[in-house]
């Protein structure tokens, strides 16, 4: 059965086969009233029957290497508060396990409804190997439509509407299939600094609906949370860019969505994106998490990001030695050329940080589940292990993937299936490292440069990291 008459949301949702599942798309979660607007729970749908058959809206964005589709996105910043609900095929006795998915691209970019990122093959997989989930995947506001300040001072818009989704979840998922009592929270780099960031709020003001986490590249130590004055400069020099006041900015009919989006490129808007405000408390950092269990991964070559962004040849050595900090940095990593400062901006950036993050974790008691992902991306070796590679796996939905490929991807899959269902998906004294075409389970540590970076001083770190690699272009 592909309709579902829910009496809860007083509403029907028909779907649609595909595959092994069945999906409904652009189910609204959320209810926003315009821009800047915090998003409402959507709790009732009136007694009408959605079409829940096509793609949704994503948010207005400029165009990216994220847009594999077979025909044109609709876009609408206040309509894309949505989801695509997967489920397989076939009668269940019980409620299914539900993964809910944060997708990432810099909080700028992202679409649950690309080819790049199709959920069907997960969930085909998990029914084929006899444990069923229902997977999640959201939509939300992006860049300065979803991270500006508002001329009232607010912001963390996206934030707000992921927050909003995980509400959602654990509240109405039980309408088609899922078990709400068993909602696994996951994201992948800034979808992972996503749901770190709504972890540590849940931990803080006790709200109980995150009891489950994976977090791949991506921590809140990536971006801190900025104060709102600072974001703020950001409103002037957006509204001079488009020659508007500031308080036009929160009007679509004076400042059309991608008018917003593109002045937000062109200042470069920070990718901070996080303001302390009445959502994000500036006690945050300082919550305990209280996730029941978690799984924490990194790549080996993060810095694939920064190859855009990295100072000039000439330029490297002098960085280096103008402290006592570069000069360390130098010999740790052995650094000659870019390749080398990508390799530490990466570890500064993503390792220590999931550092810092596992830290939080066992201050918490979480069981932890600890995972090195260092395969060689299968299309382009000369990539490395890059940012990003891991959702070539996770997803399987690429064309044309070795059949090794394949074969990792289903070994991976299955690893975050039966986190999904609650079970161990390997001794937990031990961590899963992937590479070399397989994975393996042992006392492991292939972050012993990045571990080394741990006993220096961190503020100074990041700024290094920062100076060899400064604001430009994304490598995403």
């Amino acid at each position: 059965m592909t309709t579902i008459n829910s009496k809860a949301l007083n509403g029907s949702f028909e779907g649609v086969p595909i595959g092994e599942t069945i999906q409904w798309k652009n189910v609204l979660y959320a209810d926003v009233k315009h821009r800047f607007a915090p998003p409402i729970l959507k709790t009732d749908f009136e007694g009408k029957t959605i079409d829940c058959t096509e793609d949704g809206y994503d948010c207005p964005q400029l165009p990216n290497k994220h847009d594999m589709h077979d025909g044109e996105y609709k876009s609408d910043e206040l309509l894309c508060t949505n989801l695509r609900i997967v489920k397989p095929k076939g009668d269940f006795k019980h409620p299914l396990p539900v993964y809910l998915y944060i997708h990432g691209g810099a909080n700028l970019v992202g679409n649950i409804y690309s080819k790049r990122t199709d959920p069907t093959p997960f969930v085909e997989h998990s029914a084929a190997i006899g444990k069923p989930v229902i997977m999640v995947v959201i939509e939300y506001r992006l860049g300065m439509l979803g991270y500006s300040t508002s001329k009232d001072g607010k912001g963390n818009w996206g934030l707000r509407d992921q927050w909003t989704s995980v509400q959602w979840v654990n509240k109405f998922i039980g309408e088609f299939g899922g078990d709400s009592q068993r909602v696994t929270v996951g994201g992948e780099s800034s979808g992972s600094i996503g749901v770190h960031a709504l972890v540590l709020k849940d931990g803080l003001e006790h709200h109980g609906v995150i009891s489950r986490a994976f977090m791949s590249s991506g921590s809140l130590g990536c971006f801190l949370p900025l104060p709102v004055a600072y974001l703020d400069t950001y409103r002037a020099k957006a509204a001079k860019e488009l020659g508007v006041e500031e308080a036009d900015l929160d009007d679509p009919t004076k400042v059309p969505p991608y008018a917003l989006v593109t002045a937000g490129f062109k200042i470069e808007y920070p990718f901070g994106f996080y303001a302390y405000d009445d959502f994000l408390p500036d006690n945050l950092l300082q919550a305990i998490p209280k996730l029941r269990t978690a799984l924490v991964s990194d790549n080996d070559y993060e810095g694939s990001l920064f190859v855009k962004r990295v100072v000039p040849p000439a330029e490297i050595e002098p960085l280096l030695n103008s402290s006592e900090t570069g000069k360390k940095v130098k010999d740790i990593y052995s650094i000659l050329t870019g390749a080398e400062v990508c390799k530490f901006r990466g570890d500064s950036f993503f390792v220590v940080s999931n550092a810092e993050l596992l830290g939080q974790l066992e201050k918490g008691g979480v069981d932890v589940y600890r995972q090195f992902f260092d395969q060689v991306d299968p299309f382009d070796p000369s990539l490395r292990a890059r940012h990003a590679v891991d959702l070539v796996f996770m997803w399987k939905c690429l064309p044309n993937l070795p059949e090794w490929a394949i074969e990792l991807a289903n070994k991976y899959q299955t690893n975050l299936i039966k986190f999904v269902y609650d079970e161990s998906p390997w001794p937990s004294d031990e961590v899963a490292l992937v590479g070399n075409k397989t994975i393996k389970y042992g006392h492991y540590n292939p972050r012993k440069l990045a571990e080394k970076l741990l006993d220096l001083d961190l503020k100074e770190i990041r700024k290094l990291g920062e100076n060899l690699t400064p604001a430009g272009e994304w490598a995403m």
